[in-house]
């Protein structure tokens, strides 16, 4: 209907030309054209928007009209057929077929109408037919008036006697003729015009959608908050989320209550905003109950502000879908004030720090009434533009005991004087979603909003915050894309008309002030069904959002009521959803555990006492002879029970041994409860003597058993142990109860360490502890982890090295010192590496990197011998070969230019040229820059060629000066540094110097070092002006060295890194 419309209209202002006549002449063998007016087109349009909007008495005047067009066409048949009166001379050949073929096409048209029947259900608006009664008076009266007006004006000017009843009966009716009617027939016109516009005004007004929206009441909305708390629980929520409980909204929940959509209804849309509220796989019930609803009022269905999942579901739904602009969203995992893209950032943070501002962050809940109303007050005081804006994106009310957990964060002056607001709603149970941001512009400094926001990122790991959520920026993707430097001429041209669109809507600022922070985009959608609608929904949107105001379109005032917090409902419900630990799910033997342990409680027993006196671990039992009285204790992993007797094999760190039961010495009753209650995994004590079974094994016979801790959970197969080697680690525990081998690696862990520490001693070196939060990131070129100090306000670095500090103490006169203790990289792992490991770090004064050589083989074979009871060690080469090595053996000692020389069979020395090294390695096909400095190229071909080949202790010596910022110049060629490494097995063990001690050289090496990490390299030292300012008061002479633990450990037991370390770092099981 709407293309009939369209072509009588293009008919009437157009038929003059050729090309519109042509098309109008093919078009009338389609639609019924013929004789059509201007008010037929509006009378078809009206309809057309009614059927769109599945309205009923749209269905019923569609019907009625196409009936008479069909009718009235077959009338003209007929008479064509049976030539009444002449027809057929009247009618052409062109004629009847444009006929026949718009009564074929009217007919299929009403078949169609009455098929599709049930699909128009919308009923008519709140008081449209009294509505349209007034219309239809309205437009009759104002015809008449005008009508008259006419009359009487024609009559006068040709002096007649003029009658106004006999002009309504004459215009109207259509009566005699007036004196003076000959002389225009305007009066005719104005009565057919208002006539024919009066009925489409009043059918306008008849099927105009315009729903009234049920708001959601108190409690609607507590369901509507129960969904909220439900889809945080399974990490569903949508940041948007918590806006729907804004209460100038409606709301249609799903049949299945489970999901919730709210929306207002403007313009003839129904604007919902944001994901349904609710678990996903509950959104289909809450669409198809908003799509129902939108077509019984008769309403156009839209959706902004939607994720991608949820556009996804409106799009099942048939809805269209389509990006509208981004949200911001920052992680407090990533977000870094230091990080090089938030430079603006920081020195606005700074700007506005030094000027004496604090920050106070807060829940609403934790404000008083009196704290609370102030806030409100200077919110509302520093609005900028009149009445708060927002609809999907903000909550526009501040102080109701059911918003507890948004978040306040308030800048504060020098004086203490408020300068700025931040409000927060939640975000599920870990984010926060940016609603209300305000500022004294009067007297605010500049750059407090970033100093706010900044604040709680610094805040949100306390108040339990992963995420948070700012600002929507519309568009974002068509700025981007035109400020790219490859932008096409199109891409530019769409920039430029956002940025004009910006002075009225604010676009391109809201999206530069979340640039700022470097976030995370996530894309926001759209989503309509009929494209038609688009304009009506565009208009919707700017007046919900309070960015369009039309003088024509007066919507009520809603102000959003605030309850009070003495509201039982309300008490009830926060205290329902208080934060809550979800029942565990838990396997049958568990849970007959935990029944065994509750009924040993209800008979007054103790499953976990505080004290048992054990005299005997039961590695010393075997020392005992038989029949001595002992009292020992241990964890049962094995029991077989033989009626009478019950035997209990028990084991502890060191030993085991077996416990027997007898009926005969514990009693029935005893036996009895020792079968209820114990079970593989119990720990527990027994008194009795030492004995053996009728098989000839030693063991217990118990007087007394008694349960020390009752296990809930079942152990692993004790002969099959674990076979999952991530379990392994993430379970080391269950290890060390199954495998004999995972405690004999703890055991002989504990060993070299003590062994390292006990040689060191030996040697007058005194140990200390050196700070692992360090200011400055220094002693070794790696990447430090980053965290923060609250108390001081600024960053910290977990130490990569203790070097700076122990060397604080040589100048201090500490002369012979060492550090046992954890350093922290943030760099890879694997088979090899740990991000958090052991290091032994040892100096001694007047000694250098000779010296060190000697005190590390001598602490190697030491701990060797702690270890095993000999030196000699297994492991694998890079061919993947085993080789034994006696580490009692002399240790070789190449250069590093030397190492290459031997893989090579070239003359490599210090001397040897940058290109010649690059050429070396292009045949050798090791991977260099060709930018890097011939000490880099120098060490990737020794990393490649020398060190992963060397199997038996190798020290590799004389490193190129450039990569060596902390070791002096060797004493003969200061083209080398006097440093080596240990490789054994082609891995590093050790390295050592002999230190760099002069003050001058040492700054200038930082300085250098420090320009590198300007540059961007993370793993680059920064100038520690504290140890440069200690070295100014002179070292002695001295040898450094630094052990990997870790590594000492795997290569003395065979073992990999994540076997060496009891509890290496695993990432969280979800």
């Amino acid at each position: 209907m709407y293309t009939t419309a369209f072509l009588i209209v293009l008919a009437h202002l157009f038929y003059s030309w050729e090309a519109v006549r042509k098309v109008f002449w093919v078009a009338e063998f389609i639609f019924p054209l013929q004789g059509e007016s201007i008010l037929t087109a509006l009378f078809l349009a009206v309809i057309a928007h009614a059927l769109a909007r599945r309205k009923r008495v749209g269905w019923w005047l569609a019907l009625l009209y196409t009936s008479l067009e069909l009718v009235s066409a077959i009338a003209v048949i007929v008479a064509t057929e049976s030539n009444f009166q002449g027809f057929a001379e009247i009618i052409d050949t062109d004629e009847y077929a444009k006929i026949f073929t718009t009564t074929a096409i009217l007919l299929v048209f009403v078949i169609a109408l009455l098929i599709s029947r049930r699909h128009f259900t919308a009923r008519l608006a709140e008081k449209s037919i009294t509505a349209m009664l007034y219309t239809v008076i309205a437009g009759i009266a104002a015809t008449t008036i005008v009508v008259l007006a006419v009359a009487f004006a024609l009559a006068t000017a040709h002096h007649e006697h003029f009658n106004a009843a006999q002009a309504l009966r004459r215009y109207f009716i259509g009566g005699d003729p007036l004196p003076g009617a000959d002389h225009s027939q305007i009066p005719d016109v104005i009565v057919s015009v208002g006539i024919g516009a009066t009925v489409i005004l009043a059918l306008v007004v008849l099927m105009r959608a315009r729903a009234v929206t049920t708001f959601t009441d108190l409690d609607e909305e507590l369901r509507l908050r129960e969904l909220l708390i439900n889809g945080a629980d399974s990490g569903e929520a949508d940041s948007l989320g918590y806006f729907a409980t804004r209460r100038d909204k409606g709301s249609v929940f799903g049949a299945d209550g489970k999901a919730v959509i709210t929306y207002r209804s403007l313009m003839g849309v129904c604007l919902a905003s944001g994901d349904p509220v609710g678990p996903r796989d509950h959104w289909p019930s809450a669409i198809d109950a908003y799509l129902k609803h939108t077509a019984d009022k008769g309403l156009a269905p839209a959706v902004v502000g939607v994720s991608k999942k949820g556009a996804e579901a409106f799009a099942a739904a048939g809805l269209k879908a389509r990006i509208i602009g981004d949200e911001a969203i920052l992680n407090t995992d990533t977000f870094d004030l230091n990080d090089p893209q938030l430079k603006a950032v920081r020195h606005a943070v700074k700007r506005v720090r030094d000027a004496g501002y604090t920050v106070r962050v807060r829940r609403h809940r934790d404000l008083s009434d009196t704290e609370m109303h102030r806030l409100i007050s200077l919110a509302d005081q520093w609005r900028q533009n009149g009445d708060d804006r927002g609809f999907s994106m903000a909550l526009n009310r501040l102080g109701d005991p059911l918003d507890g957990a948004c978040v306040f964060v308030e800048a504060l002056d020098s004086d203490g004087n408020s300068r700025g607001l931040l409000s927060f709603v939640p975000w599920g149970r870990t984010g926060l979603s940016l609603d209300v941001m305000r500022r004294d512009v009067d007297h605010a400094e500049n750059g407090v909003t970033e100093f706010m926001v900044a604040s709680l990122m610094d805040n949100a790991r306390e108040l339990g915050i992963s995420r948070v959520s700012l600002n929507f920026a519309a568009l974002r993707e068509i700025i981007a894309a035109g400020e790219d430097v490859g932008a096409t001429f199109l891409q530019r041209m769409g920039r430029s008309l956002v940025s004009a669109v910006s002075k009225k809507f604010q676009i391109e600022q809201l999206y530069r002030s979340n640039l700022k922070y470097n976030p995370i985009w996530a894309p926001r959608y759209l989503c309509w069904r009929d494209t038609g609608d688009l304009a009506s929904i565009g208009i919707a949107i700017g007046l919900a959002e309070g960015q369009l105001s039309l003088p024509f379109l007066h919507e009520p005032d809603i102000t959003q009521p605030i309850y009070p917090a003495d509201d039982p409902r309300i008490v009830a419900f926060l205290e329902q959803a208080k934060a809550h630990i979800p029942e565990r799910r838990v396997p049958e033997q568990v849970r007959h555990r935990m029944a065994v342990r509750e009924n040993i409680l209800a008979h007054g027993e103790d499953a976990y006492p505080a004290h048992f006196d054990r005299e005997y671990s039961l590695e010393d039992l075997a020392q005992l002879p038989a029949g001595s009285p002992v009292t020992t204790a241990g964890r049962i992993i094995g029991r077989s029970d033989h009626g009478g007797v019950i035997f209990l094999r028990i084991q502890d760190f060191h030993g085991a041994t077996q416990i027997i039961c007898e009926r005969d010495t514990l009693g029935q009753e005893t036996m009895t409860r020792l079968r209820r209650e114990l079970s593989i995994g119990d720990h527990i004590g027994a008194r009795g003597t030492t004995g053996t079974s009728r098989t000839g094994t030693p063991s217990i016979i118990a007087t007394s058993v008694t349960l020390t801790a009752k296990s809930l959970r079942p152990l692993p197969n004790m002969h099959q142990g674990l076979s999952n080697e991530e379990t392994k680690v993430r379970q080391r525990y269950l290890d060390l109860i199954v495998n004999e081998d995972a405690r004999r690696q703890v055991e002989a862990r504990s060993a070299i360490i003590h062994s390292l520490r006990s040689t060191l001693m030996g040697e007058k070196f005194l140990e200390v502890e050196t700070p692992l939060l360090q200011t400055i990131h220094g002693g070794a070129n790696a990447r430090p982890f980053k965290t923060h100090i609250n108390a001081y306000d600024m960053g910290l670095y977990l130490r990569i090295a203790p070097e700076l500090y122990l060397k604080r103490l040589m100048v201090g006169g500490v002369d012979r010192v060492f550090e046992i203790g954890r350093n922290f990289r943030n760099e890879g792992a694997d088979a090899t590496h740990n991000p958090e490991f052991t290091m032994l770090e040892a100096y001694a004064a007047y000694g250098d990197y000779n010296s060190m050589r000697e005190l590390t083989r001598e602490l190697i074979i030491n701990a060797a011998l702690a270890a095993n009871g000999h030196t000699r060690v297994t492991g694998r080469g890079p061919d993947g070969a085993e080789h034994s090595i006696d580490l009692a053996d002399p240790w070789r000692v190449v250069t590093v230019h030397g190492g290459i020389a031997e893989a090579t069979g070239r003359n490599i020395t210090p001397d040897t040229s940058k290109e010649e090294l690059i050429e070396l390695a292009a045949e050798y096909a090791v991977p260099v820059d060709p930018e890097a400095s011939r000490g880099a190229i120098v060490i990737e071909l020794h990393e490649h060629l020398a060190e992963r080949f060397a199997i038996a202790p190798t020290f590799f010596c004389d490193f190129p000066t450039d990569v060596s910022p902390l070791t002096r110049q060797h004493r003969t060629d200061p083209r080398v540094a006097e440093k080596w490494d240990l490789i054994c097995f082609g891995a590093e063990v050790a390295t050592a110097y002999s230190e760099l001690i002069d003050p001058v050289i040492q700054r200038q090496r930082l300085v250098n070092q420090s320009l590198l990490a300007a540059g961007g390299d993370p793993e680059a030292m920064e100038v520690d002006e504290d140890f440069l300012l200690a070295l100014e008061y002179a070292m002695p002479p001295s040898g450094g060295m630094g052990m990997g633990v870790d590594r000492l450990v795997m290569m003395l037991t065979e073992k990999n890194i994540r076997e060496t370390i009891i509890f290496p770092l695993v990432k969280p099981q979800q």
